[in-house]
């Protein structure tokens, strides 16, 4: 998919999104291929730029913390070398890691 078949979301879009419980940082930073099905898509936060592709087919997306579930106690700070908030198997697997 290159970038040249995404465009921006429409307003009725944002609506439906939001409807499903969506949120965005900036919505003017999420790219859509057409057609593009809202229905599609729950509970999402879009953080950064984004693209969103036909969802040809369903899948499931797992999130792994690389942090101690009470590492921001404290508030949410960079993380620094050999920081003692990162779990030991993503220590080695990241050189450069921020808090969640």
């Amino acid at each position: 998919m290159s970038e040249g078949y995404l465009r921006h979301l429409l307003s009725e879009e944002i609506a439906d999104l939001e409807k499903n419980g969506c949120t965005a940082d900036n919505w003017e930073n999420i790219k859509v291929a057409s057609p593009f099905h809202a229905e599609h898509v729950c509970n999402v936060h879009f953080s950064g730029n984004v693209a969103l592709g036909l969802f040809e087919k369903e899948f499931t997306v797992y999130k792994f913390r690389s942090m101690r579930a009470d590492a921001e106690k404290n508030g949410a700070v960079w993380a620094s070398a050999h920081d003692a908030r990162v779990k030991v198997l993503f220590r080695e697997q990241c050189r450069s890691v921020r808090t969640e």
